[in-house]
C-alpha cells in the first residue's frame, strides 16, 4: 500500500507542519506546536479531496491555472505505520464521535484529539480517519516522530490535459476553465 500527498508545485511533497511560529490550522494540528503533523491520503482521491478540494464548498471550477500550481505526489511505506482509527465503529470504541474528524472545532475538539492522541504511553504514528468532504475514502495525520517511516516518490503535477486529473475532478463534479 502507498500514500499519496496533495502540496503546492515547487515545493516539498513531505511537510509536517503548521512549522514555525505559526498558528495550527489544519484539524489534527498540534494546538501547542510541540509535534508537526503532515496529512496524506490512502488513494489519490483522498489526497485530492483532503488537499485541492479542502477549501470552503461547493467550489464548482478550477482554472487551469490553479490546477498547474498542485501536484500529487506517490509516497512509499518503509516501516510499518501504527495508527489510531477514528472512523466508523472505531469511534465509539476511543470515546470519540463523527465531530472530532468531520466537525468544524479544531481548536476545541479536533486539536486537542490529536494531542491526546500523539501524547498517549502507545506511542502511535498517527491518527486514520475518513475524509471530510468525502467520507468514502481515508486520510491519515502523520506525527512527524514517524516521518522516516516514509518516503517521496514521484510527484506529478495536475494538468488539465492529464486523465488522472480530469478522473478527479470528473468523479468530484469540478469543471474545468482554461
Amino acid at each position: 500500500m502507498g500514500l499519496h500527498r496533495a502540496h503546492a508545485v515547487g515545493v516539498g511533497a513531505i511537510f509536517f507542519g503548521p512549522g514555525e511560529r505559526r498558528p495550527p490550522t489544519y484539524r489534527f494540528d498540534s494546538p501547542d506546536g510541540s509535534y508537526g503533523v503532515c496529512y496524506l491520503g490512502l488513494s489519490e482521491e483522498a489526497a485530492f479531496v483532503e488537499g485541492v478540494l479542502h477549501q470552503p464548498l461547493p467550489r464548482r471550477v478550477f482554472s487551469g491555472a490553479s490546477l498547474a500550481a498542485r501536484a500529487i505526489a506517490t509516497v512509499g511505506i518503509e516501516e510499518n505505520i501504527r495508527a489510531v482509527r477514528l472512523y466508523g465503529r472505531y469511534l465509539i470504541g476511543n470515546g470519540a464521535d463523527a465531530a472530532v474528524v468531520h466537525g468544524d472545532d479544531y481548536p476545541g475538539l479536533s486539536q486537542p484529539w490529536s494531542k491526546a492522541v500523539h501524547d498517549h504511553p502507545d506511542q502511535v504514528d498517527g491518527i486514520l480517519y475518513t475524509a471530510r468532504h468525502d467520507d468514502s475514502v481515508m486520510a491519515l495525520a502523520l506525527f512527524g516522530r514517524a516521518a522516516h517511516k516514509i518516503r517521496v516518490g514521484p510527484s506529478l503535477p495536475l494538468s488539465g490535459s492529464d486523465l488522472r486529473t480530469l478522473r478527479l475532478l470528473d468523479r468530484y463534479g469540478i469543471g474545468l476553465l482554461p
